[in-house]
């Protein structure tokens, strides 16, 4: 429902449309689409579509325009960037999927007898991990703290470089 109440509402109503008609496999449908859409004005909103030109009415891509003129995102503050506070460090669990099947598990703490990581299910079981992104390195430190099963001979791990794929 979008009852015209300002941007960022009218922002929240088209992604809305947008994943539903994504679902239902209707993105070249403009028509269609608009005329969804009108379904879903309410109050004011409802009015202000009434009064639109058929072309507007009847076009989801000049309708969103329309939207968006007549309900402009909100003006944002302009903030410096040295005055935000530094994020704090995240920690967290290594999630992975194993396979096409969509399994997913925990990186493990256990490490094997050649410096190999295994996977479990159990997230009390998993890999403690911190990254820091104040310090602007890609880097999660690794937290082996009480728990950690490693082969006394393996040399310590106290850093991972990742990378976005």
């Amino acid at each position: 429902m979008f009852e015209g109440k300002g941007g960022l509402e009218a922002e929240a109503f088209v992604r809305a449309i947008r994943q539903k008609v994504f679902r239902e496999g209707r993105q070249d449908a403009d028509r269609w689409i608009a005329q969804f859409a009108a379904t879903c004005f309410a109050g004011d909103a409802l009015r202000w579509h009434a009064s639109l030109d058929d072309d507007v009415q009847n076009s989801w891509k000049a309708l969103q325009r329309a939207m968006f003129t007549q309900y402009p995102a909100p003006k944002r503050r302009n903030i410096r960037r040295d005055s935000l506070p530094a994020p704090a460090p995240r920690k967290g669990r290594i999630r992975v999927q194993l396979d096409d099947t969509g399994t997913i598990a925990f990186v493990s703490r256990s490490v094997g007898r050649h410096g190999q990581y295994f996977t479990t299910n159990n997230s009390a079981n998993a890999l403690q991990v911190e990254c820091d992104p104040a310090d602007g390195s890609k880097r999660i430190k690794l937290l082996l703290g009480r728990g950690s099963r490693r082969e006394p001979e393996q040399p310590q791990i106290n850093a991972l470089h990742f990378f976005a794929l």
